[in-house]
């Protein structure tokens, strides 16, 4: 009995937003939830548990030694964001763009009380999976338009 109690008490601890981070992205609505689970967590200050979505998600085979550079910028930056503009008012999606069938983006906007600051997810879909290729950032508004 105490085995079951235990078992239930570890299942409940595990977020539902770690799981589906976890998951293989099949469909582009599936890639699109995961951006909206990191930038949410980045949004609320959660940087750890951003990075280790991230990092589970990343498609290391392909991705360059300037792209993990970036993601650390990106994690360093937001963990100080907010002694530069102040406190986070939330998150939204600006903007979803496709090339074909097999390549998105999608900008997401962090709003702080000063400026926002926006952050890009690109993936590429093979015939399985949607691959988070790459994460950039920038507080220029101009990337927005």
């Amino acid at each position: 009995m105490k085995k079951y109690l235990l078992l239930i008490a570890i299942l409940c601890s595990i977020s539902i937003s770690d799981i589906l981070a976890q998951k293989a992205m099949t469909t582009p609505d599936e890639a699109q939830r995961f951006a909206d689970m990191v930038t949410s967590s980045l949004s609320k200050g959660e940087v750890e548990k951003s990075m280790k979505m991230v990092k589970s998600n990343l498609d290391r085979k392909s991705m360059g030694k300037e792209s993990a550079e970036t993601i650390k910028e990106l994690l360093r930056f937001m963990d100080t964001s907010k002694q530069e503009m102040g406190k986070s008012l939330g998150y939204d999606l600006a903007k979803e763009e496709k090339a074909g069938k097999y390549v998105l983006r999608y900008t997401y906007v962090v709003l702080y009380e000063s400026q926002p600051v926006w952050i890009r997810y690109t993936y590429y879909g093979n015939t399985k999976n949607y691959n988070l290729k790459s994460i950039d950032f920038g507080k220029d508004m101009e990337e927005l338009f």
